[in-house]
């Protein structure tokens, strides 16, 4: 057996959170034999501040009524509701979010001739 399988069987599998001092294996060890890098453990993610998770609410709100609206077109509706915002935060929001735009996709028919591969015709159908 090996001494991962040791430990791990002695105590069960660790998860990032349970890490713990060990007289068997250091940090750096434990972070190994998880294949995480030992900065890892300590990066606790900021999230977003309430003004941004205030904008997402009312871009998802407005999104329900105008599906089609874009990045440039919800930073004007942003700006009526007197938030300055840049079009690179709104995209960035719209992404976290899992806002996109609507729009009918058009299809392109092509018609080609087999023997001189030259397209003879073409059409676009919604």
């Amino acid at each position: 057996m090996k001494r991962s399988e040791e430990i791990f069987s002695k105590r069960g599998p660790k998860s990032e959170g349970d890490f713990e001092k060990d007289d068997c294996l250091s940090l750096q060890s434990q972070c190994d034999l998880l294949g995480i890098s030992k900065s890892g453990l300590y990066y606790v993610p900021k999230g977003e501040s309430e003004e941004n998770l205030e904008i997402m609410k009312k871009m998802d709100k407005h999104h329900y009524d105008h599906p089609t609206y874009g990045v440039l077109q919800m930073q004007e509706y942003l700006f009526t509701l007197s938030y300055p915002v840049n079009p690179k935060r709104v995209r960035r929001l719209m992404r976290k979010a899992r806002i996109t735009a609507q729009y009918p996709k058009r299809n392109l028919t092509a018609i080609i001739d087999v023997y001189s591969r030259f397209i003879v015709g073409w059409g676009l159908h919604k």
